[in-house]
Protein backbone atom coordinates (compact mmCIF):
# COMPACT_ATOMS: atom_id res chain seq x y z
CA UNK A 1 0.00 0.00 0.00
CA UNK A 2 1.38 3.54 -0.83
CA UNK A 3 2.25 5.10 2.41
CA UNK A 4 0.90 8.34 1.81
CA UNK A 5 -2.79 7.26 0.65
CA UNK A 6 -2.90 5.37 3.96
CA UNK A 7 -1.80 8.58 5.54
CA UNK A 8 -4.57 10.65 4.19
CA UNK A 9 -7.10 7.85 5.19
CA UNK A 10 -6.12 9.12 9.11
CA UNK A 11 -8.54 10.94 10.11
CA UNK A 12 -6.61 13.35 11.94
CA UNK A 13 -5.13 14.61 8.41
CA UNK A 14 -8.85 14.89 7.23
CA UNK A 15 -9.21 18.14 9.74
CA UNK A 16 -9.86 21.13 7.98
CA UNK A 17 -7.25 22.67 7.76
CA UNK A 18 -5.61 19.86 7.09
CA UNK A 19 -1.75 19.99 8.00
CA UNK A 20 -0.67 20.09 4.22
CA UNK A 21 -2.63 23.12 4.07
CA UNK A 22 -1.33 24.31 7.47
CA UNK A 23 2.04 23.75 5.72
CA UNK A 24 1.06 25.97 2.74
CA UNK A 25 0.15 28.53 4.34
CA UNK A 26 3.27 28.87 6.49
CA UNK A 27 5.32 28.57 3.74
CA UNK A 28 3.49 31.26 1.55
CA UNK A 29 2.55 33.20 4.68
CA UNK A 30 7.14 33.67 5.04
CA UNK A 31 7.26 34.10 1.51
CA UNK A 32 4.47 36.85 1.35
CA UNK A 33 6.22 38.57 4.69
CA UNK A 34 9.51 38.85 2.92
CA UNK A 35 7.86 40.38 -0.28
CA UNK A 36 5.96 42.97 1.91
CA UNK A 37 9.35 44.27 3.94
CA UNK A 38 11.35 44.72 0.56
CA UNK A 39 8.92 46.91 -0.33
CA UNK A 40 9.60 50.60 -0.40
CA UNK A 41 5.29 51.30 0.26
CA UNK A 42 4.79 49.01 2.77
CA UNK A 43 4.87 50.76 6.03
CA UNK A 44 5.07 48.50 9.69
CA UNK A 45 5.67 49.15 13.15
CA UNK A 46 9.23 48.84 14.46
CA UNK A 47 8.00 46.37 16.74
CA UNK A 48 7.79 42.51 15.42
CA UNK A 49 8.22 43.83 11.74
CA UNK A 50 8.55 40.21 10.40
CA UNK A 51 5.78 38.76 12.30
CA UNK A 52 3.13 41.48 11.49
CA UNK A 53 4.20 41.13 7.55
CA UNK A 54 3.89 37.54 8.51
CA UNK A 55 0.07 38.17 9.39
CA UNK A 56 -0.53 40.29 6.84
CA UNK A 57 0.35 38.06 4.17
CA UNK A 58 -1.55 35.12 5.55
CA UNK A 59 -4.71 37.91 5.38
CA UNK A 60 -4.08 39.08 1.52
CA UNK A 61 -3.71 35.07 1.00
CA UNK A 62 -6.68 34.37 2.82
CA UNK A 63 -8.72 36.30 0.37
CA UNK A 64 -7.50 34.59 -2.42
CA UNK A 65 -8.53 31.45 -0.87
CA UNK A 66 -12.45 32.71 -0.46
CA UNK A 67 -12.45 33.36 -3.81
CA UNK A 68 -11.49 29.79 -4.62
CA UNK A 69 -13.58 28.68 -2.27
CA UNK A 70 -16.83 30.49 -3.74
CA UNK A 71 -15.77 29.33 -6.70
CA UNK A 72 -15.85 25.64 -5.60
CA UNK A 73 -19.04 26.23 -3.72
CA UNK A 74 -20.93 27.73 -7.16
CA UNK A 75 -19.82 24.59 -8.77
CA UNK A 76 -20.83 21.81 -5.92
CA UNK A 77 -23.83 23.76 -5.64
CA UNK A 78 -25.09 23.41 -9.23
CA UNK A 79 -23.23 19.97 -9.38
CA UNK A 80 -24.50 18.01 -6.14
CA UNK A 81 -26.28 20.01 -4.03
CA UNK A 82 -29.19 21.11 -6.06
CA UNK A 83 -30.02 17.98 -8.04
CA UNK A 84 -29.08 15.25 -5.03
CA UNK A 85 -29.40 17.22 -1.88
CA UNK A 86 -31.76 20.25 -2.12
CA UNK A 87 -33.71 18.47 0.55
CA UNK A 88 -31.17 18.21 3.01
CA UNK A 89 -28.73 21.06 2.26
CA UNK A 90 -30.01 24.08 4.54
CA UNK A 91 -28.50 27.35 5.13
CA UNK A 92 -26.70 26.36 8.62
CA UNK A 93 -25.34 23.12 7.42
CA UNK A 94 -24.28 24.46 3.95
CA UNK A 95 -25.27 27.76 2.30
CA UNK A 96 -23.61 29.88 5.20
CA UNK A 97 -20.90 29.11 3.78
CA UNK A 98 -21.13 31.90 0.87
CA UNK A 99 -21.93 34.51 3.32
CA UNK A 100 -18.89 33.35 5.51
CA UNK A 101 -16.39 33.54 2.63
CA UNK A 102 -18.08 37.22 1.92
CA UNK A 103 -17.63 38.16 5.48
CA UNK A 104 -14.00 36.66 5.71
CA UNK A 105 -12.71 38.38 2.04
CA UNK A 106 -14.13 42.02 3.34
CA UNK A 107 -13.01 41.68 6.87
CA UNK A 108 -9.07 40.50 5.56
CA UNK A 109 -9.72 43.19 2.84
CA UNK A 110 -10.18 45.65 5.75
CA UNK A 111 -7.40 44.52 7.92
CA UNK A 112 -4.77 45.20 4.48
CA UNK A 113 -6.59 48.28 3.39
CA UNK A 114 -3.36 50.56 4.26
CA UNK A 115 -1.31 48.33 1.66
CA UNK A 116 -3.93 48.35 -1.10
CA UNK A 117 -4.02 51.90 -0.97
CA UNK A 118 -0.08 52.70 -0.38
CA UNK A 119 -0.18 49.84 -3.59
CA UNK A 120 2.84 47.44 -1.61
CA UNK A 121 0.03 45.24 -3.31
CA UNK A 122 -1.60 45.31 -6.59
CA UNK A 123 -4.42 44.05 -8.24
CA UNK A 124 -2.89 43.52 -11.57
CA UNK A 125 -4.07 42.01 -14.79
CA UNK A 126 -2.00 38.57 -13.96
CA UNK A 127 -3.80 38.24 -10.72
CA UNK A 128 -7.57 38.39 -12.54
CA UNK A 129 -6.19 36.08 -15.42
CA UNK A 130 -4.80 33.46 -12.40
CA UNK A 131 -8.40 34.08 -11.24
CA UNK A 132 -9.69 32.83 -14.31
CA UNK A 133 -8.08 30.14 -14.45
CA UNK A 134 -9.15 29.06 -10.94
CA UNK A 135 -12.41 29.60 -12.32
CA UNK A 136 -12.09 27.72 -15.66
CA UNK A 137 -10.01 24.77 -13.45
CA UNK A 138 -12.88 24.71 -10.98
CA UNK A 139 -15.70 24.56 -13.44
CA UNK A 140 -13.92 21.79 -15.73
CA UNK A 141 -12.84 19.56 -12.71
CA UNK A 142 -17.41 19.60 -11.99
CA UNK A 143 -17.94 19.12 -15.67
CA UNK A 144 -15.62 15.56 -15.89
CA UNK A 145 -16.08 14.69 -12.53
CA UNK A 146 -17.86 11.12 -12.86
CA UNK A 147 -19.07 11.46 -9.06
CA UNK A 148 -18.09 13.16 -5.57
CA UNK A 149 -14.80 11.57 -5.03
CA UNK A 150 -12.85 13.04 -7.36
CA UNK A 151 -13.92 16.65 -6.11
CA UNK A 152 -13.70 15.58 -2.40
CA UNK A 153 -10.93 13.40 -1.17
CA UNK A 154 -12.74 13.46 2.34
CA UNK A 155 -15.73 12.28 0.66
CA UNK A 156 -13.64 9.24 -1.23
CA UNK A 157 -11.75 8.52 2.09
CA UNK A 158 -15.19 8.00 3.76
CA UNK A 159 -16.96 5.84 1.23
CA UNK A 160 -14.16 3.51 0.98
CA UNK A 161 -12.90 4.86 -2.74
CA UNK A 162 -9.98 3.13 -4.33
CA UNK A 163 -6.35 4.47 -3.68
CA UNK A 164 -6.49 6.18 -6.67
CA UNK A 165 -9.59 7.84 -6.47
CA UNK A 166 -8.21 9.04 -3.12
CA UNK A 167 -4.58 10.36 -4.64
CA UNK A 168 -6.47 11.49 -7.49
CA UNK A 169 -8.68 13.46 -5.58
CA UNK A 170 -6.30 14.89 -3.16
CA UNK A 171 -3.89 16.00 -5.48
CA UNK A 172 -6.81 18.20 -7.57
CA UNK A 173 -7.64 20.17 -4.61
CA UNK A 174 -4.36 20.11 -2.86
CA UNK A 175 -1.83 20.51 -5.44
CA UNK A 176 -3.51 21.52 -8.55
CA UNK A 177 -5.96 23.88 -6.70
CA UNK A 178 -2.86 25.33 -4.16
CA UNK A 179 -0.61 25.45 -6.91
CA UNK A 180 -3.25 27.47 -9.08
CA UNK A 181 -4.10 29.83 -5.54
CA UNK A 182 0.29 30.52 -4.85
CA UNK A 183 0.49 32.01 -8.56
CA UNK A 184 -2.31 34.61 -7.92
CA UNK A 185 -1.34 35.40 -4.73
CA UNK A 186 2.22 36.44 -5.91
CA UNK A 187 1.25 38.37 -8.36
CA UNK A 188 -0.12 40.84 -6.13
CA UNK A 189 2.99 42.40 -5.09
CA UNK A 190 4.57 44.64 -7.55
CA UNK A 191 7.83 43.48 -9.37
CA UNK A 192 10.61 45.33 -8.14
CA UNK A 193 12.37 47.20 -10.69
CA UNK A 194 16.30 48.18 -9.99
CA UNK A 195 17.78 50.82 -12.01
CA UNK A 196 21.58 49.94 -13.46
CA UNK A 197 24.04 52.64 -12.05
CA UNK A 198 25.47 54.13 -14.64
CA UNK A 199 28.85 56.38 -14.05
CA UNK A 200 28.47 59.77 -15.55
CA UNK A 201 31.03 59.72 -18.23
CA UNK A 202 29.37 61.72 -20.61
CA UNK A 203 29.16 64.62 -17.77
CA UNK A 204 32.43 64.74 -16.63
CA UNK A 205 33.71 65.12 -20.40
CA UNK A 206 31.28 67.98 -20.72
CA UNK A 207 33.14 69.43 -17.74
CA UNK A 208 36.31 68.85 -18.78
CA UNK A 209 35.14 70.31 -22.00
CA UNK A 210 34.21 73.13 -20.68
CA UNK A 211 36.94 73.64 -18.77
CA UNK A 212 39.91 73.75 -21.58
CA UNK A 213 37.19 76.30 -23.69
CA UNK A 214 37.26 78.64 -19.94
CA UNK A 215 41.62 77.76 -20.44
CA UNK A 216 41.61 78.72 -23.71
CA UNK A 217 39.86 82.17 -23.28
CA UNK A 218 42.44 83.65 -20.71
CA UNK A 219 44.29 85.91 -22.29
CA UNK A 220 48.01 84.54 -22.78
CA UNK A 221 46.68 81.34 -21.70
Amino acid sequence: MDPFTELLKQPWFAVSPSPWSLAFYAIFGVIGARKLLSSRNYIHSNRWPRIIAFIDALFLLGMIVFIQDTMWLFCNTWKWILPMYSGVATFWNYYVRFPENLLGFWLFGLLTYGKWRLRAVVLSWKTLAYLLIIACFTALVFYLAPDQAWIDWTFAVHYGFSDQVILGSFLISHVGYKALISLAFLSLFPELRYKRWKPKIEDSSIGLKKGEEQIESVPGG
